[in-house]
């Protein structure tokens, strides 16, 4: 039989790894997405970062709070199966914004004999900017989660 106390100190391990996986998150995918913000130059020569903002104030970061805690509690408490749901919350959820996000390729990234419009066959010179952002601070945010969910499994498991 669980006595109250282990219970008590399990639910505030995923509690704590749920809240440090969502604070300390938002700083280190922030970092990483600014390292792949597209940079236009204007006129005058001078770069200029381009943000695409959308929705809510702030209604991303807190996604990412949320999400990661979620993550980082699923590990902890042993139902991993939980980090499916909230990729597939995440996605239907962003699907209709980014499926009406797509430019066209431009430098590294084009296909070497893609027009605008395509080649039947061939491979589409069509790329969502959104759905790249959306990617990259997707798998860093679930991969910092676990990191902290893991963590909070091994003490889980050494206490117990």
């Amino acid at each position: 039989m669980t006595s109250w106390t282990e219970v008590g100190v399990a639910a505030a391990l995923v509690v704590v790894t749920g809240i440090a996986a969502a604070l300390t998150g938002s700083p280190v995918v922030s970092a990483l997405l600014r390292r792949f913000t597209m940079r236009d130059t204007d006129r005058d020569g001078a770069a200029d970062l381009h943000f695409h903002p959308r929705g809510l104030d702030n209604g991303g970061r807190w996604i990412g709070y949320l999400e990661r805690a979620a993550i980082a509690a699923s590990i902890v408490t042993g139902v991993p199966e939980t980090v499916a749901v909230v990729l597939a919350i995440k996605g239907l959820g962003r699907y209709p914004e980014l499926r009406s996000d797509q430019r066209p390729r431009e430098g590294a990234d084009a296909v070497v004999g893609d027009d605008p419009a395509g080649t039947p066959g061939g491979h589409s010179p069509i790329v969502g900017l959104t759905a790249e952002r959306f990617i990259i601070g997707t798998l860093a945010s679930y991969l910092w989660a676990a990191s902290w969910g893991l963590a909070g499994l091994a003490i889980r498991t050494a206490i117990s």
